[in-house]
């Protein structure tokens, strides 16, 4: 059952990407940020009316303080990747939230990385070097490919909601074991509405427009939301009941189905080399995460 629930997960993370392209067609990161979470506020809180609000313990208080930032700046930075590059592109840099969750625990949980982990790290930086490797960048410097893929916006995005990702990683897990999983997953869609929209507010758009854009909008950014929260759903029921390890592996396949959606949905470019050093990628991510 966990193998349905973690391919049900990353068909929903590859949906989210495919509804947030289109939603940000005709609106902007910052409400499309705030669709994002809506959802696992709404349909969760009649399970949360029926089971209760659980004992709340110190991990819980101090997980949702960090979340407040780590929130609503993943979310943001998350609908510009989107709304900036191809999929092909920004999708990628995903692979460099095993490595930094890797990285993390080594320096701060003092977990070595075994021989396996450092080859899955090497995969991954080989599959990042080749995506959009090309004979002549190399008259210029032999790290131009990479130059290249860090110039784009929306590849500096999605590095750093890989990077705020595996941090979350570690407070979710303490949000969890501070609550329960339904209250944790309503907190994490309240949390986002709510610091997601207070920053757009801040940023003092013009408000006939905004209304205009919801207005107009509003069926597709639902979509966003709703494929959103099937993958939190879905990923945390694989977490929980399926071997961690596997579960993850598996999840991070949604990589492999965002790339193949640029192509076919968006005409995306796909040449057999980035399809190549997409496939090293995610063998590179399975080795760290096995």
């Amino acid at each position: 059952m966990w193998i349905l629930f973690t391919f049900a997960a990353a068909i929903s993370r590859t949906l989210t990407n495919i509804f947030g392209k289109f939603g940000l067609k005709s609106s902007n990161e910052y409400i499309s940020a705030i669709f994002l979470h809506i959802f696992k506020a709404i349909l969760i809180l009649p399970l949360v009316l029926i089971l209760g609000i659980p004992v709340l313990t110190t991990n819980f208080w101090i997980s949702n303080l960090a979340f407040l930032f780590l929130t609503p700046l993943s979310s943001i930075l998350f609908m510009k990747a989107l709304k900036d590059s191809p999929l092909s592109v920004s999708q990628p840099m995903m692979a460099f939230n095993p490595i930094f969750t890797a990285l993390l625990n080594h320096f701060f949980k003092r977990e070595p990385i075994d021989t396996s982990g450092w080859l899955g790290i090497i995969l991954i930086s080989l599959g990042l070097y080749l995506i959009n490797f090309k004979i002549s960048m190399l008259k210029k410097s032999i790290f131009e490919p990479l130059k290249y893929l860090l110039k784009d916006k929306g590849a500096q995005a999605m590095l750093g909601v890989a990077f705020i990702w595996s941090l979350s990683a570690h407070f979710g897990k303490m949000r969890i074991e501070g609550s329960n999983l339904v209250f944790s997953i309503f907190i994490s869609g309240l949390i986002g509405v709510l610091s997601t929209a207070s920053i757009f507010i801040l940023k003092k758009r013009n408000s006939s427009k905004i209304e205009r854009i919801k207005i107009k909008n509003v069926k597709g950014l639902s979509l966003i939301g709703f494929a959103n929260f099937l993958d939190s759903v879905s990923s945390n029921l694989a977490l929980q009941y399926g071997p961690v390890p596997y579960a993850s592996a598996i999840k991070r396949s949604g990589i492999v189905l965002s790339v193949l959606a640029g192509k076919y949905i968006f005409k995306e470019d796909l040449n057999w080399l980035k399809l190549f050093s997409i496939l090293i990628i995610f063998v590179g991510i399975v080795l760290i995460i096995l």
